[in-house]
């Protein structure tokens, strides 16, 4: 099971992804990347036991975890542009 939400931190808005289930953070991580446009991934992704669901049976929205800032960034470190096309 799984649930993205677009958050406001400091200021910036940033993707976040929620999972449960048996499968691990970084096999999740790299099965976006390969799959998935850079603008598109995640900043954070957070295993939880299961996904808090709303008494109507939808992914209660409100009830997600907030990343802490010492959660790993899924986003790599910016590599400056090596030619004038690049």
């Amino acid at each position: 099971t799984c649930a993205v939400r677009i958050l406001e931190l400091d200021s910036e808005k940033t993707i976040c992804a929620y999972f449960s289930g048996s499968a691990e953070v970084n096999s999740i991580r790299d099965k976006l990347r390969a799959e998935l446009p850079d603008y598109m991934l995640p900043s954070h992704i957070i295993k939880l036991s299961s996904i808090p669901l709303t008494p109507s049976g939808k992914v209660d929205y409100q009830s997600l975890p907030l990343p802490s800032k010492s959660r790993p960034s899924l986003m790599t470190e910016f590599v400056a542009p090596v030619t004038e096309t690049e």
